[in-house]
C-alpha cells in the first residue's frame, strides 16, 4: 500500500487575514468542492472557525455515483498560519491534510500537502493509478480555478 502525496501552491490576492477565516469556516468547503461531488456538510452548521478537535461530517459522492460518509477531525491548527484536517471515518485508509498560509507579496501565499493511502493493498494501488488519482488532482484543479475567480473578483471590485 503505497502512500501518495498531492501538494500545490497558490497565489491568492487579499491578505492572510482575509484568506484564514474564509478557509477555516466549514461552510466556504462547498464553495470549492465541484458541484459534481455533491457535498452535503452535516455538521457544524455554522460559521464557527475550526479550532483543534472540532469534527465535520459530511457526505461526498466520491467515484461512480455512489455517496460516501465521512467524518472528520481537526487536529491541529495553529491560526493563522495552518491547520490539519484527519479522516476519522471514509474511504482512506490515511487522510492527512495540512493546509498552511504564508503572507506574501500581493496576498498570501496558500500551500497544501495531502498524504493519503487507499485500503485494499494492491486492488487499492490499481484504483488509484485508474480512478483515485486523476479524481483527487481534478478536486484541486477545480478548487484553484474557483479560487483564482473568486479572489481575483474580490479584489477588482475593492
Amino acid at each position: 500500500m503505497a502512500l501518495h502525496v498531492l501538494e500545490r501552491e497558490q497565489l491568492l490576492p487579499i491578505p492572510i487575514d482575509e484568506a484564514w477565516p474564509f478557509f477555516t469556516s466549514p461552510r466556504n468547503l462547498i464553495h470549492i468542492t465541484p458541484p459534481s461531488m455533491g457535498l452535503v456538510i452535516h455538521e457544524p452548521l455554522d460559521d464557527t472557525l475550526t479550532f483543534p478537535g472540532q469534527r465535520f461530517t459530511y457526505t461526498v459522492r466520491p467515484l461512480l455515483g455512489g455517496s460516501a460518509f465521512l467524518g472528520t477531525l481537526i487536529e491541529r491548527v495553529e491560526a493563522p498560519i495552518l491547520f490539519v484536517d484527519t479522516q476519522v471515518k471514509g474511504p482512506f485508509k490515511r487522510w492527512w491534510h495540512q493546509h498552511r498560509f504564508e503572507a506574501a507579496d500581493g496576498g498570501t501565499r496558500m500551500l497544501d500537502r495531502l498524504e493519503y493511502e487507499l485500503p485494499l493493498g494492491s486492488l487499492g494501488d490499481l484504483a488509484h493509478v485508474l480512478l483515485v488519482k486523476r479524481r483527487i488532482r481534478a478536486i484541486f484543479n477545480q478548487r484553484y480555478r474557483v479560487l483564482e475567480d473568486l479572489f481575483t473578483d474580490l479584489h477588482r471590485t475593492t
